[in-house]
């Protein structure tokens, strides 16, 4: 069975995306180590962060673009990573937005 063109972008977006969300993981392990000043940590988690929003909302289109392709495993792979990523994002953005709202009533 060959493989779909989007088949195998979402499957490498959703390999970046792993990839930039470990490496988010890796600075912030180093600044609880304090191997990278604070100050720093904020502007490198921001960028890493950004790619892996940016990857993985990649992904999901190219995901959704695969749906019609025949099934084989980088396109299960892909849909199933990229649709977490992007539920994750979507569900962090609706906490911080109903955060803000309740700020915004106590003040």
């Amino acid at each position: 069975m060959k493989t779909g063109l989007n088949s195998i972008k979402a499957f490498r977006y959703a390999l970046l995306s792993i990839a930039a969300f470990l490496i988010f993981v890796l600075i912030k392990a180093l600044v609880g180590a304090e191997k990278i000043a604070i100050e720093n940590y904020d502007y490198i988690s921001i960028l890493t962060m950004f790619f892996v929003i940016a990857f993985s909302f990649m992904g999901f289109i190219y995901s959704m673009k695969s749906l019609k392709e025949p099934n084989n495993f980088k396109k299960i792979a892909a849909l199933v990573i990229n649709s977490i990523l992007m539920i994750l994002f979507i569900a962090t953005t609706i906490a911080n937005g109903i955060d803000i709202i309740n700020y915004m009533k106590s003040t």
